[in-house]
């Protein structure tokens, strides 16, 4: 009787363990890595580059299309991949942020379902004359889970957007 006991106990002592391990195993692989976060490059850019030189006070027009899949793999390792389609990505938020020495200028907006943007910086009265470099960037959040967060993502950097004269 004693033995039958002894082994009923063991036995339940390590059924119950093994039920318990595997649940909690999972609940900690999460919790001790807090979120990872991959961004996937899926976003094309397609920017109008405003034509002439602007002034203090003027309105400089982005005009943008994002589509995907962008031109290069998702990983970012700068492989160029063919683009077998192109589709409008709608909903997608799109900022400029353009600089001229210690002057920062931002617009945010969303595509609508065609994929398209009407971005558009206005410059203040106390704009540097010269030239005037710009950022465009979009990231749409994929997925989101316990254990990771996916976004897509797509940049462009132009160097010499646009040109402002006094």
């Amino acid at each position: 009787m004693r033995r039958l006991t002894g082994i009923l106990a063991a036995f339940s002592l390590v059924t119950g363990m093994l039920a318990m391990t595997p649940a909690a195993e999972a609940k900690l692989a999460c919790a001790s890595t807090n979120l990872e976060f991959v961004y996937l490059n899926t976003f094309k850019l397609d920017v109008k580059v405003p034509k002439g030189k602007f002034r203090p006070g003027d309105k400089v027009p982005f005009p943008t299309t994002v589509t995907r899949p962008a031109e290069e793999d998702p990983l970012g390792q700068g492989i160029s991949t063919p683009r077998p389609m192109v589709e409008p990505a709608p909903e997608v938020p799109v900022v400029i942020v353009a600089f001229a020495d210690d002057v920062l200028l931002i617009d945010y907006k969303l595509t609508d379902a065609n994929g398209k943007v009407n971005l558009a910086l206005k410059l203040p009265k106390y704009m540097p004359e010269g030239p005037v470099s710009a950022r465009l960037y979009a990231q749409k959040l994929l997925q989101d889970t316990n254990c990771i967060t996916i976004y897509e993502t797509g940049e462009v950097t132009l160097g010499h957007a646009f040109h402002v004269d006094r």
